[in-house]
């Protein structure tokens, strides 16, 4: 907090903060509404009942305030999951359905459908939305990747397990929002969980690294020919 002067400097930045914390919570029920599409800051104002000039002032271009929009309801949503987030000792298939669930239920959907709208308009201006973008992969991989770790993976393979995770949610979500058909994604979802499940039990010593060896024997797995002979 910024130390009162004696001129009330401590008080006017705090009643700044207040105000731009007014108009991001408004902005932000705006643009989950509508989308941003095209939008420019002085229809933005007139929307949530402000002038462009105040959106400036406080958020210098609309990139900057697209960044704060979606940082903020980024935290959010991460708070959120946080609170529904399985224990640790949660089971994995358990622990991977759990984040399946948070991510298509219908009170994140208007979100993800702003996440999806501004990550698109973010391939041809990563610059500008650089905020964004930082993280936009690395902090759920890392989240993920602890589930894997938990239940016996490499740190190494427990990445790429969470990594494959996260692009097929990403992937079903699009999927989701454009057909409606639940169920067709929910299923589709389950049996990457099974096959995951099932991969950590055929191993002997759960899980595998990344080349395809097991961490106790470092011996190659069997290689299975449509014969079955031995190779």
């Amino acid at each position: 907090m910024t130390a009162d002067d004696g001129t009330g400097g401590a008080g006017m930045t705090e009643k700044k903060v207040s105000k731009k914390s007014k108009h991001l919570d408004a902005v932000i029920d705006q643009l989950m509404s509508t989308g941003i599409n095209d939008l420019s800051l002085r229809e933005l104002a007139a929307q949530i009942g402000t002038s462009h000039r105040v959106l400036i002032y406080h958020f210098t271009s609309k990139e900057n305030l697209v960044n704060e929009v979606v940082h903020e309801v980024r935290r959010r949503e991460r708070e959120l999951f946080r609170q529904e987030e399985p224990s640790e000792t949660t089971d994995l298939a358990t622990a991977l359905m759990a984040f399946f669930d948070h991510n298509i239920s219908e009170g994140m959907r208007s979100y993800f459908r702003l996440f999806y709208e501004v990550w698109g308009i973010a391939q041809s201006k990563p610059e500008a939305y650089e905020p964004f973008l930082d993280g936009i992969v690395s902090v759920w991989v890392d989240s993920l990747a602890e589930n894997f770790e938990r239940a016996g993976y490499s740190p190494e393979f427990a990445v790429a397990r969470a990594t494959l995770v996260l692009a097929t949610l990403r992937g079903l979500q699009l999927d989701l929002f454009t057909t409606q058909d639940e169920a067709r994604v929910r299923a589709a979802f389950s049996g990457l969980v099974e096959l995951i499940v099932n991969e950590a039990r055929a191993s002997t010593t759960v899980p595998l690294d990344p080349t395809g060896r097991t961490r106790e024997s470092n011996t190659p797995p069997t290689e299975h020919h449509p014969n079955g002979e031995a190779p």
